[in-house]
């Protein structure tokens, strides 16, 4: 049973609480890579990945009316906007594209307002009372967006799993070779490196890296433990069956 929220951190904290046994969060799109807000919250709460699923874009317009020429102002969150604004030009040039938290919150404003539409995939249809304007929206259909399902336990070992980390290691130089070399060294297969900004700490970055294998595996769980005496700061952020 699905229940909407209105942001990432929303689904994160039903999660955390107990007020859902899981929750669907968008990690990355193909076009435009890595969520950040979600990255964050992986970092700063202690919801963790446990499986994870890609699907293709899909992008449909949504009012009370369902008229589009009624539609003044077009309510997305900024991946929505971004995947589609080639096309929402194209079909609604006069409509003014607004940015919030997510198609949740996009969907309450055009339900409190006649002249709004909301922007988001075909859940957000069936959510909500709203009747649909248009469909396939999406710039490029070829897009796709990867999410995670987080939980407050890890899965077990499969044998066909991915783990992700997050690291900040130190600003002297070949800090980060140094931070990798635990990994190098057991030949554990990086299939992803990505930086983002650190909150609170200006102008500092964490290193998020995904691996093939288990935290249970001896292999990653001793470069981990190593890896902890190198860096500042390192955070398991999941480990979760490889999509087939």
């Amino acid at each position: 049973t699905f229940r909407p929220s209105e942001s990432v951190t929303a689904v994160l904290e039903s999660v955390i609480h107990g007020h859902a046994t899981f929750g669907v969060v968008p990690l990355e799109t193909s076009s435009d890579g890595a969520i950040t807000a979600t990255l964050n919250g992986l970092v700063s709460t202690d919801a963790k990945l446990c499986a994870e699923r890609i699907v293709p874009q899909r992008y449909q317009l949504l009012s009370q009316s369902g008229e589009a020429a009624q539609v003044l102002k077009i309510y997305g969150s900024p991946q929505a906007i971004s995947a589609c604004e080639r096309q929402l030009r194209s079909r609604y040039p006069d409509a003014i594209l607004v940015d919030v938290q997510s198609g949740e919150a996009a969907a309450h404003f055009a339900l409190g307002d006649d002249q709004s539409a909301a922007l988001g995939s075909p859940l957000l249809n069936e959510l909500h009372a709203l009747k649909l304007i248009d469909d396939h929206l999406e710039n490029d259909s070829a897009v796709r967006t990867r999410f995670g399902i987080v939980g407050n336990r890890l899965p077990s070992r499969t044998g066909q799993d991915r783990t992700m980390i997050a690291i900040a290691p130190g600003d002297d130089p070949g800090a980060l070779h140094r931070a990798l070399r635990p990994l190098a060294d057991r030949e554990i297969n990086l299939t992803r490196i990505e930086s983002r900004p650190a909150q609170n700490a200006e102008w500092r970055h964490l290193f998020f890296l995904e691996m093939d294998g288990h935290i249970t595996d001896r292999a990653i769980l001793t470069a981990v433990e190593e890896l902890r005496r190198i860096v500042r700061y390192a955070k398991v952020l999941g480990s979760y069956p490889r999509p087939s």
